[in-house]
């Protein structure tokens, strides 16, 4: 996915952090992330980033139209670093401010969300068809999948909590005595890039 031009649209301004307790345990709660809403008739929703090294985000979360996030699962004595975009059907904007966050130690064992899918891509003929791949996670872990080009359609899993598979469909790459060229298309599952490719048709 391209990045937006700055003069097409605006990048969300201003991120904060919020944490709510729960039991006197600070994992048994969660971390709230809000920022700047994008004044944009194309906007289709919002990217979290997160890493722990500046402006080097090892995992993406699509959170949807919304301006604000419930992040949990995170590991104890570390910093971690968010960040958010905006996006529309076919570009992605630049970067917020950055905001940072250092978890205290004694975090009652929590463990932090790491994911992983059982393949990183899937390759289709022309004529399409069904296809999956499952999201590994730690119990408690949640996760979604971003919005796919028109002709993949994922009809089940777009969003899990645990491990969980998720379920598409590739249409047939060709039109009415038209040749379909061949096509790719990165989808991101559980912060995971999933790179789907399918071959042209013969007129």
């Amino acid at each position: 996915m391209s990045r937006f031009s700055l003069l097409k649209m605006s990048s969300p301004l201003l991120m904060s952090i919020s944490l709510m307790f729960a039991g006197g345990n600070l994992f048994a709660a969660q971390m709230n992330l809000t920022w700047d809403a994008v004044n944009d008739s194309s906007l289709q929703g919002y990217k979290i980033y997160c890493g722990t090294a500046s402006r080097n985000y090892a995992t993406a979360v699509n959170a949807g139209n919304v301006t604000s996030y419930a992040v949990t699962g995170l590991g104890g004595s570390t910093t971690y670093y968010f960040a958010v975009t905006a996006y529309n059907s076919t570009a992605e904007s630049t970067f917020s401010d950055e905001v940072t966050y250092t978890t205290p130690a004694g975090t009652n064992g929590s463990k932090p969300c790491t994911y992983s899918l059982s393949s990183k891509g899937a390759s289709f003929g022309w004529s399409g068809g069904a296809g999956s791949v499952a999201v590994s996670t730690p119990a408690s872990c949640a996760w979604n999948s971003s919005t796919p080009p028109g002709w993949i359609t994922i009809t089940s899993g777009s969003i899990g909590t645990d491990n969980g598979t998720v379920v598409y469909f590739v249409a047939p790459n060709a039109q009415q005595n038209k040749i379909g060229s061949p096509r790719a298309a990165d989808l991101t599952i559980a912060g995971q890039v999933f790179t789907v490719s399918q071959a042209g048709s013969a007129k």
